[in-house]
């Protein structure tokens, strides 16, 4: 994406632990058991990205089953109070 992102406006960044210092597996057995987590790194994360943050999630379920929690433990206001949400 070159032609909206410039190239030294990515860093790509591989993490294997969260803020709590939980191994961040995302296996199908072990995801759900790191919704809190992902919602607290990436609350860690848009404290100090000044710029937008996308996250990838392995599927439209997933998606949903994280937004869900998220609404239920009012991760996302926590969220967006830093950064709007799409």
């Amino acid at each position: 994406c070159d032609h909206i992102i410039p190239p030294d406006h990515v860093l790509p960044l591989v993490l294997t632990r969260g803020p709590s210092n939980k191994e961040l597996d995302f296996s199908w057995a072990n995801r759900s058991n790191l919704l809190d987590e992902l919602a607290n790194f990436l609350s860690n994360i848009n404290q100090v990205v000044s710029g937008g943050v996308v996250c990838f999630l392995p599927s439209y379920d997933f998606e949903r089953q994280v937004f869900e929690h998220w609404i239920r433990n009012n991760y996302i206001s926590k969220l967006e109070n830093r950064k709007k949400l799409f």
